[in-house]
């Protein structure tokens, strides 16, 4: 079904002024249907029942990327917003990386990687009290770790992880 539902409509990604950008709307219930058929101008009552938009889904569709089309997706959403239908404009990675409330809570971190360079990494999308929910260091190389871990971790020695090493256990 892609992004339409068999529960709501119209319910989906449209497109938006601008390169690759997109808005997503649902219409969750008939009197937010109503809403949006007049703001795009439609005659609420030929889709005012769920059924009825289900049927017809195709053509409502078209008429909301028509609507959505010719303006961008801040626009469009603050619009329909303020007429109480549900919609957001759809973020691609550079509107995370330069979103102020994902800067202002230091969501990406740069760390330098081994092979890599430096990199930026996302933080967890969440936070709790007892958890770090980011990074101190970057994603580790294979096997970056091993000696650390034998030793520690199962308490192997200098000597046996050097045997291990000749034997070719390690590599």
């Amino acid at each position: 079904m892609g992004n339409r539902s068999d529960r709501y409509a119209p319910h989906g990604v449209f497109p938006s002024r601008g390169d690759d950008r997109w808005i997503a709307i649902a219409c969750t219930d008939d009197e937010m249907w109503t809403r949006l058929a007049d703001v795009l101008d439609l005659t609420a009552a030929r889709w005012s029942r769920l059924e009825d938009r289900l049927r017809d889904v195709d053509e409502i569709e078209q008429c909301v990327a028509g609507y959505t089309a010719e303006r961008s997706a801040d626009e469009a959403a603050d619009l329909l917003q303020a007429r109480g239908v549900e919609a957001v404009p759809v973020a691609d990675l550079l509107d995370a990386a330069t979103d102020p409330s994902l800067l202002s809570r230091r969501h990406f971190v740069d760390l330098e990687h081994l092979c890599m360079g430096p990199s930026t990494y996302e933080r967890n999308g969440f936070r709790m009290a007892d958890a770090s929910g980011g990074y101190d260091s970057p994603s580790p190389l294979l096997g970056q770790h091993t000696d650390d871990v034998l030793s520690t971790v199962l308490g192997l020695t200098e000597a046996e992880l050097s045997r291990l090493r000749e034997d070719g256990a390690l590599d």
